[in-house]
């Protein structure tokens, strides 16, 4: 029993040795920071166990990506060091260190924070919304560091907005994930809104626009009233549209105008839509109208003579 004993330790110490030399990872050990501000200096001390001096380990930093390459020469005692300057490790978040001296290989993480912002991208959803309350956007910001990283999510962001008509307001924006978002209302009438968010050195500007509402009156104009039927002459119709807050609508405004035998569009600049239309030959009177959305205009009437017209 006891050379069986003996038979046991002696296998359990050659077994546990070949364990050793085959998995044995420890040759190398590193001392460094694992966790530095983008743009830090970071500093990278490597130990060789019986290396000799002159030899060299091969260093490989993966940062977003770039990759950081150096062949590392050991020095008495298998010691070497990495200084990698400041500006070089930008990107934040998981990078990786990977060191390799022969067929030993050691890996190790280091984290990579962001810095303060300094800028932020400002943008919406809708540049352009109606006005009167009655649309809405989403605003969105990204802040950055200096390095182009989303900052952590512990920022307070607030909004200053500035209402066609004068009415000023501030808004605190939800941010998580490097993200901050608001819904904004519109307020007041047509016109520019201008939004400036500001916080810490973060000053960025972004312009809005508040529409009109949709066509809710249409006024129709002919000139002349009477034309010749001889074929010489032109009309002109026109419509001006305005919504229900008394404004004229928006540029662009499809406007359809409808006559005898006939229709044209025409689309409008600062509320107004015409066309120039050939004189009708046959007499009578010929009636118009202009149609923009849901709205129809009150009906205008040409009168097409054979002989003189009344005010001439």
């Amino acid at each position: 029993m006891k050379l069986l004993g003996v038979l046991a330790l002696v296998v359990a110490y050659v077994l546990g040795n070949m364990t050793f030399a085959l998995t044995d990872r420890t040759r190398i050990s590193v001392k460094a920071e694992d966790t530095l501000y983008a743009g830090e200096t970071w500093t990278v001390t490597v130990f060789v166990i019986d290396a000799e001096a002159g030899e060299t380990v091969r260093a490989t930093l993966i940062n977003g990506l770039q990759m950081l390459r150096a062949n590392l020469t050991l020095g008495d005692g298998g010691v070497a060091l990495w200084r990698i300057p400041a500006g070089q490790i930008v990107q934040a978040g998981q990078s990786l260190l990977i060191l390799r001296y022969d067929e030993h290989e050691i890996r190790y993480p280091l984290r990579v924070l962001p810095t303060d912002s300094v800028s932020a991208d400002l943008f919406a959803t809708l540049n352009q919304l109606m006005a009167y309350g009655e649309g809405e956007t989403t605003v969105i910001s990204l802040p950055r560091d200096e390095w182009g990283n989303t900052t952590a999510g512990d920022e307070q962001l607030w909004l200053n907005s500035h209402y066609p008509g004068g009415h000023r307001d501030t808004h605190e924006l939800t941010y998580a994930g490097g993200l901050g978002w608001l819904t904004l209302q519109s307020r007041g009438g047509p016109g520019r809104l201008r939004l400036t968010l500001e916080q810490g050195r973060i000053v960025t500007n972004l312009e809005l626009h508040q529409s009109p509402g949709r066509p809710h009156d249409i006024t129709l104009s002919l000139a002349p009233g009477c034309v010749l039927n001889d074929g010489r002459d032109t009309v002109l119709v026109g419509a001006t549209i305005m919504d229900a807050h008394g404004n004229t609508v928006a540029d662009g405004t499809l406007v359809t105008f409808t006559w005898r035998n006939g229709q044209g569009v025409g689309r409008t600049v600062d509320g107004r839509a015409s066309l120039r239309l050939p004189a009708p030959t046959r007499t009578g009177w010929v009636m118009y109208r202009a149609a923009a959305g849901e709205v129809i205009s009150m009906p205008e009437f040409l009168q097409v003579t054979q002989g003189f017209c009344p005010n001439d």
